[in-house]
């Protein structure tokens, strides 16, 4: 069986959650620890304070977008229920109507 438009944007949603959970909130809090030893550090300079800026801006920018895009698949599937939302990703889309569906009807 070839794969639907469905279960392709089910697949894209499934992993943008899972990079959320265990690459973007686990970097966002590794940066703030180096930006908390490197200040306490006083004139020792262990990283690039522009760089960690730039990742840092990055990382937040990636867990921004994340949670905007979960709170609105949320809303249109779950009434805004995002860890029941986040529930049904983790069980690849079951029980949830397809998304450009929902899209349509509105």
């Amino acid at each position: 069986k070839d794969p639907t438009d469905n279960d392709l944007f089910t697949y894209i949603r499934v992993r943008q959650l899972a990079e959320m959970m265990f690459e973007a909130i686990p970097q966002t809090l590794f940066q703030i620890y180096v930006i908390i030893r490197q200040t306490s550090l006083n004139q020792t300079k262990l990283v690039d304070m522009e760089a960690l800026g730039a990742t840092m801006a990055s990382s937040l920018y990636s867990l921004v977008t994340f949670a905007v895009l979960m709170r609105r698949y949320a809303n249109m599937h779950t009434n805004g229920d995002v860890l029941a939302y986040i529930k049904s990703m983790r069980d690849l889309g079951k029980g949830l109507a397809p998304t450009t569906l929902l899209t349509d009807i509105q």
